[in-house]
């Protein structure tokens, strides 16, 4: 959730923030008792009535979301991953309009998930609201060229009171989509005039796909192994829900790529093999595996590639017509069976 769960309080009426924070748990009591996971970051509104370190922020949220953030910022800056994602919370108001890219470019660099979702309140390139990550342009570029060379095709922000999805085109040429989901149940902004970056001199930075104010509604992502189908749901009397905004996208499985990428960071390993034996090792992360993994044999060809989809390559062998495949993530597919070919015919690599 990117932010201004609630509309905040006067500056030291403790009582009032968070009694605000009850209604929002409350409302929300029925998502939290059935166990799915929240994970919120800081909007401005938050920061209304709280101090600088977000005290009665985390007071709620920071015991339910990870602690990996870097100093000063546990509980509000954070990652997770799931699957073969992997997501990254930024708190942009313990350094006003700004992240701590020190921390983001470490998690970036040790990031071996095939897709890469970066959320935070403020937009990269301005909406409508002038408060955005822009103020601090030379550290806003810093941002956008870090998650958009580690492949992160989407950014997931908010603070403008309406939806919108504009493709970015940062300066190192990169595109990224910027998603502003902000249209949950604040007052509607209807004045803006659909010009990015007016008070940065940045119009050229940003391309509208699509708009819409004055509906609430959410983002819905799905991720399908290496496909990603962005859903914008909105309702007018909040039981019908219509799809008003869709966008795909497709990235490269990395075991296409490299195909003795046996550990998924995006590079091939040294890889070996000798009468059914293996031997890899990652420049990169080490020793995967030495003189091991039994797979095929005598005669047998190695034919490694991605047969499962999880983006790493899999031990595989192929014999007139034979196949057996190991995946070092999800063991055995298949053993000396899954006939296809026969004697003479090769196996395409």
């Amino acid at each position: 959730m990117p932010g201004d769960l609630i509309l905040g309080a006067d500056p030291g009426d403790r009582t009032a923030l968070l009694a605000e924070y009850a209604q929002w748990s409350n409302a929300f009591s029925s998502i939290y008792s059935t166990g799915i996971p929240i994970y919120p970051v800081r909007g401005n509104h938050e920061t209304y009535g709280d101090d600088t370190n977000g005290t009665d922020y985390l007071s709620v949220f920071g015991a339910s979301v990870p602690s990996n953030g870097p100093a000063g910022e546990v509980g509000l800056t954070y990652s997770f991953a799931h699957n073969n994602a992997l997501f990254i919370g930024l708190d942009q108001y313990k350094n006003p309009n700004q992240v701590n890219q020190v921390w983001l470019d470490s998690q970036l660099a040790s990031n071996r998930y095939t897709h890469t979702f970066v959320f935070g309140h403020e937009p990269a390139v301005q909406v409508d609201e002038a408060e955005c990550l822009a103020i601090n342009t030379t550290a806003r570029d810093l941002f956008l060229k870090s998650i958009t060379e580690a492949e992160c095709r989407m950014y997931l922000c908010a603070h403008d009171h309406f939806y919108d999805r504009a493709l970015l085109m940062p300066k190192n040429g990169i595109n990224i989509m910027q998603v502003v989901s902000g249209a949950g149940g604040a007052p509607f902004e209807t004045n803006w005039d659909g010009i990015y970056g007016q008070n940065f001199g940045e119009q050229a930075m940003g391309s509208n796909c699509y708009y819409n104010v004055g509906t609430n509604g959410y983002v819905l992502v799905t991720v399908s192994n290496f496909n990603v189908r962005l859903e914008w749901k909105g309702s007018t009397d909040l039981t019908t829900w219509t799809t008003y905004d869709t966008y795909s996208y497709q990235v490269t499985n990395p075991a296409i790529r490299n195909p003795t990428d046996f550990d998924g960071d995006g590079k091939s390993d040294l890889t070996v093999y000798h009468d059914g034996y293996w031997s890899i090792y990652s420049l990169a992360n080490g020793l995967i595996l030495y003189n091991d993994g039994v797979v095929g044999g005598p005669g047998w060809t190695p034919v490694p590639g991605d047969y499962d989809g999880d983006g790493k390559s899999d031990l595989t062998v192929y014999h007139d017509g034979y196949w057996s495949i190991y995946s070092l993530a999800n063991g055995l597919i298949l053993y000396n069976e899954g006939v296809w070919g026969g004697p003479g015919w090769v196996p395409v690599q």
